[in-house]
Order: structure tokens, then sequence, then C-alpha cells
């Protein structure tokens, strides 16, 4: 694989001003290391994936972890091509919008070592939480969780509501990289449950554990859509036409004839069933 690709967060206490100080520095180093992605500063903390060549993504993870004072969990994968057209560092009120009152605590994390074993037995602890998007939950998840078939993270809470989970069952909680479980947590904690989070998100899972509970494909927030389980790029899934969804739905385009993939949402209407909007138009008019 041609390009390297690292996502991360991090939460820290830290005002507003100095965030925007960081704006600049952030947007001086990756121009500096040629990289594309995108990174997402506010006073809470910093949540960014990148790509770029591997030394210098490995540069730039040396040059954030003393700039930060820290040292990071960085979810690593790879790509034939640049995931990313051009790189983005943004101010923002929150890294991950949820509600801003709520604090992250580090509380609970499980390894992917323990996460798997929790998994491994005849699990009766409580439920396995999806806490993402209707559509990255249609790709794959674990075995035996609960989907909430949520549009937006802000959604989260009062989906859960909705099912009605007893606060004595335990909840077992996993998002993509961990950054929502962050909030998750400590929004459900407050309702009066104990909750266990992945730490590092199925990302860091499937590192350790390619062949384990996770089935199907993870969806990342890039032009590759979607990973494996061996953390390599989808080769079955591209991004709709129509809507930006994932899509797996082979078609021929009514217009040109071109090869095409289309969502199955979007394939129920026939002038969908186009290999793009300028088909799509120009079906519609003859």
């Amino acid at each position: 694989m041609a390009y390297k690709i690292t996502s991360f967060y991090t939460f820290f206490d830290k005002d507003i001003t100095s965030a925007k100080k960081l704006l600049p520095f952030f947007k001086k180093k990756t121009d500096a290391l040629d990289l594309r992605g995108i990174i997402l500063l506010a006073d809470e903390g910093i949540n960014a994936t990148i790509s770029g060549d591997a030394k210098k993504i490995e540069e730039f993870k040396f040059i954030t972890n003393n700039t930060l004072k820290t040292s990071l969990l960085y979810k690593d994968t790879y790509s034939s091509k640049l995931p990313f057209k051009r790189m983005k560092v943004r101010l923002k009120d929150e890294i991950i919008t949820f509600d801003k009152n709520i604090k992250p605590d580090n509380r609970n994390k499980l390894s992917p070592k323990a996460w798997h074993k929790v998994l491994s037995q005849n699990f009766n602890k409580g439920i396995i939480l999806d806490v993402r998007n209707w559509y990255e939950t249609e790709l794959g998840t674990f075995e035996r969780s609960v989907t909430l078939g949520i549009d937006t993270f802000q959604d989260f809470l009062s989906q859960f509501n909705k099912l009605n989970i007893s606060p004595k069952k335990d909840v077992y909680m996993f998002c993509t990289g961990g950054i929502r479980c962050e909030k998750g947590a400590v929004a459900l904690t407050k309702k009066g449950h104990k909750v266990f989070q992945l730490d590092g998100g199925i990302l860091n899972y499937l590192r350790h554990y390619p062949e384990g509970f996770f089935k199907g494909e993870c969806f990342v927030f890039d032009h590759r859509v979607s990973i494996d389980g061996k953390m390599e790029e989808s080769k079955r899934y591209t991004l709709c036409p129509h809507c930006g969804q994932p899509a797996a739905g082979e078609y021929s385009c009514l217009r040109c004839g071109e090869f095409t993939k289309v969502c199955s949402r979007c394939i129920a209407e026939r002038e969908n069933q186009t290999c793009s909007k300028n088909c799509k138009y120009h079906l519609r008019i003859r």
C-alpha cells in the first residue's frame, strides 16, 4: 500500500485561545509534510485523520506527541491511493458534536484483548451497543450488538431512551475509533448504567483480531468508504453517486451504459439507475 492513514483524538484541558494557537501550527506542519485529511480543534481537544507518505506520518506523530506533551493512541491503516483530496484544519465548538457540558473521564475502557475475552464468553452481562450512524452499522458490526438507526450522534441519547434498557443492565459500547463512546459513556453513566467502552474502537480491535467478532466491513470517513477485517480498503463498496452513502449494488447506467454502484435506497427510483448526477439529469429530460 502506497499511503498511510492514521486517526487519533484526545481531550485536553485547554482554553479556546490555546486551540486557536494550535490552528496555524498544524496548518504549517501538515503543509510542510504534504499531508491530507482533516484536523478538528476545540477547547476540549483534537480529533484528526490524516494521510500521506508513511515516514512523514511518523514524523507528524512525533511532532504532535511533543507538542501536546502526551502519547496518543494512533489507529493506522493503509491505502493504494490518497483517501483525501486536501488538508483541512478547522476550529470547532466540539471535536465530536454531542453535548458541550459533558467532559470525558476515561472510565472503564476495555483493551481489544479484554473486549474479545468478554465476547468470547457466553455473553449475558448486559447489551453490546453500537453507537454509530445507521449507514455505518449496515456495513458491519459486532455479533449480538444493538444498533440505534441514528442519522447523527446527536440523536444517540434520544434513541437509546426508546430501548427502555434497565439501569441494572451493563452497557458495552463501541464506535469506529472510540471518540463517540467517550461522551456517550458519560451520558449513560448519568442515567445509572455501568458502562464499558472499547478503547480505540473497531479500528483498534481489528488490529489485534482481524478474524474476531466484528462481522462485515468498518465504515471510514474518507474515499475508501470502508475497510475489511484485515484493515484493507474495501473492494465491495463505493460511494453512491446520488446520495453519497455506501453502495454495493452493481448496475449498468441507463443513460451511458457505464458500470456503476448505487445504494439500495436510491436504486428504487428509475432515474437513479445512473452513474452520475449528470446522467441522471439527461435521463430525466429525455
